[in-house]
């Protein structure tokens, strides 16, 4: 006769205690990976902040750069190129570029500005209407500091919580002196101009609380300048 057996399966009893142990360890172990991964994501994106910040830093330095190498002046009476220092109503600094100028312009100069208007770098830029003459800030002050005066508005890069130019005369050996002051306007060309540049990433100054917290990067530049 065939032998049959009877298989039994054993369960394992657990209690009360061991299964709410189990779940608060999976609980923490979930906490911990979340954290985790939340923590990299914020890693990853103020990485990828600070990348776009350091590629707008270079967008606008590269522009400065261009217009401050290029810078003109001109002691001819008549004929006269100042730098404004103050820049005129709320620029930062004005002053006389050869580094790009208007296609169809009389001449091969154009005036250019720079404001910081809310957190917008603007770069102003017009060009003289009478291409006999050079003297764009000795002609007339009016034409010079009206806004109507000027042909083309730039946002050169945004979220700027800071922005300077400073003109300087070299000695042979630091320390340098200043040019000329903040309202000082002059026709002899400054040896070369620092550039101060603060940005935040953009993004962050439309949530009210990480304006508080926000990185804030200040980068400088040396520029040296040539006047032909």
């Amino acid at each position: 006769m065939p032998v049959t057996g009877k298989c039994m399966s054993r369960t394992i009893p657990f209690t009360l205690l061991e299964i709410v142990a189990a779940m608060a360890i999976f609980s923490i172990l979930g906490i911990i990976l979340y954290q985790i991964l939340h923590g990299s994501e914020r890693l990853l994106m103020r990485t990828q902040r600070n990348l776009e910040v350091m590629r707008n830093a270079r967008t606008a330095f590269r522009i400065i750069e261009r217009d401050l190498a290029g810078l003109k002046t001109s002691s001819a009476q008549n004929e006269r190129i100042l730098v404004d220092a103050a820049g005129v109503g709320s620029r930062t600094t004005a002053f006389v570029t050869g580094s790009a100028a208007t296609p169809g312009a009389f001449s091969s100069v154009q005036e250019v500005g720079y404001e910081l208007l809310a957190t917008n770098l603007i770069r102003w830029s017009t060009t003289d209407e009478d291409g006999t003459k050079w003297n764009f800030l000795d002609n007339d002050p009016a034409i010079w500091a009206a806004d109507t005066s000027w042909g083309t508005a730039r946002t050169i890069v945004g979220g700027v919580r800071g922005f300077d130019i400073a003109f300087f005369w070299a000695d042979p050996d630091p320390p340098y002196y200043a040019a000329y002051d903040a309202v000082t306007d002059s026709d002899v060309a400054p040896d070369f101009a620092m550039v101060t540049l603060t940005l935040v990433h953009p993004r962050t100054l439309d949530n009210a609380v990480e304006v508080q917290n926000m990185t804030r990067h200040t980068f400088n530049s040396r520029v040296q300048i040539g006047n032909d």
